[in-house]
């Protein structure tokens, strides 16, 4: 993959108390991006503290502590940061998903864009370009590391959780969630998809990708929840959408578009031919393809 080169100077936001996300900036204020931020960072309505490590707002005060689950998962991928975009990017099955998350998210200049769950940038530095601003939040702090030296700091991070997102509503014009809800528990992911709901503005995109249980992944006999196999390294738990279900969870709070999917099982070898180049995206397309693929695209707006 070629070397990320920003072109426009860094921004950043004004972060929110997840418990009080309408009540005010968190403060201090800084004056400019240039400037380092340093905390802590207080709500004005609750007074919680939020430190700031190595430069990145930790807006999980409380969360991580009392939430084993989290405090797990957090470990996990701050574990897999270093490496995780080894095996990824040159597998063109996952790359096709990150791909089809790009073209469905349509990206303008002007826009404000939210990467909830963006792990190391992979998706973020293939959407990023003049004129558009993007706020990238995960719960790993070394994955927000890993993406804040290869974007040079051209995207503002913060670390959150999907289920309380520290940001005010309407605040987002596109808001991305890609490759994770289907590592959050069941009681979590209506409340997850309600939260890209309030911070996206009316009428704004939200997009949404998952891993599908597909026709293909059934008959090979790969699992619908639980660990998944080695192949996947060290992941701790995954859930494997069908596309009607993950239409009803992205409905709950959600106008949804349409359902699609990417990555399907076509002759790709090490590279997609340009064959294959051509079915790809014509799958991508079809609803009625989606329980091939193996990650389903929600396109989705917000109510006006």
């Amino acid at each position: 993959m070629p070397e990320f080169k920003p072109i426009d100077p860094p921004f950043r936001i004004a972060y929110r108390c997840p418990d009080h996300p309408n009540a005010g900036p968190l403060a201090p204020e800084v004056l400019t991006p240039a400037m380092p931020l340093t905390g802590p960072l207080r709500c004005p309505a609750c007074g919680r503290e939020y430190p700031v490590r190595d430069g990145v707002p930790d807006l999980t005060a409380g969360l991580t502590a009392t939430n084993e689950y989290m405090t797990a998962e957090a470990g996990q991928w701050d574990a897999l940061a270093p490496s995780y975009e080894e095996a990824r990017s040159r597998d063109p099955r996952r790359m096709a998903g990150v791909d089809a998350a790009v073209r469905a998210l349509a990206v303008r200049p002007g826009d404000l864009v939210l990467d909830a769950g963006c792990g190391t940038g992979l998706t973020v530095r293939r959407y990023l370009r003049s004129g558009v601003r993007a706020v990238a939040l995960d719960l790993s702090l070394a994955s927000l590391a890993v993406l804040r030296a290869r974007t040079r700091g051209a995207v503002d991070v913060v670390r959150g959780t999907l289920s309380a997102l520290p940001f005010a509503d309407g605040t987002f014009d596109r808001t991305l969630c890609a490759n994770v809800l289907q590592h959050i528990p069941a009681t979590d992911r209506v409340r997850c998809v309600g939260e890209l709901a309030r911070v996206t503005r009316p009428g704004g995109r939200v997009v949404v990708t998952a891993h599908a249980w597909s026709v293909t992944r059934r008959a090979a006999g790969w699992i619908k929840e639980g660990r998944p196999g080695l192949s996947d390294g060290p992941i701790r738990y995954i859930y494997r959408f069908e596309p009607a279900e993950f239409r009803g969870l992205l409905g709950s709070s959600l106008r949804v578009e349409r359902v699609t999917a990417a990555g399907f099982p076509l002759p790709h070898r090490f590279k997609l031919s340009p064959l294959s180049q051509l079915a790809e995206r014509s799958l991508a397309t079809l609803e009625a393809a989606a329980r091939f693929g193996d990650m389903l695209v929600g396109v989705c707006t917000t109510q006006q």
